[in-house]
């Protein structure tokens, strides 16, 4: 049975995912998750737990187009 946080976290991660594929579609989501993980070790599992290192790596993805 999974605790409040690993609930909270697979909503957060669900939010995330679905918000990234309806602004930018789901290549651009795919190259995005690459990014993170070629660049700044971030698995897409581990996003909630390493928020910060989550929007470091998409601002600089976003501000590298």
């Amino acid at each position: 049975m999974m605790n409040a946080k690993e609930k909270f976290d697979k909503l957060l991660l669900k939010i995330i995912d679905e918000e990234l594929k309806h602004i930018f579609g789901e290549v651009a989501t795919s190259l995005i998750y690459n990014h993170l993980e070629r660049n700044h070790s971030l698995k897409r599992e581990e996003i909630p737990e390493k928020l910060e290192v989550f929007i470091r790596g998409l601002e600089e993805f976003l501000g590298s187009g």
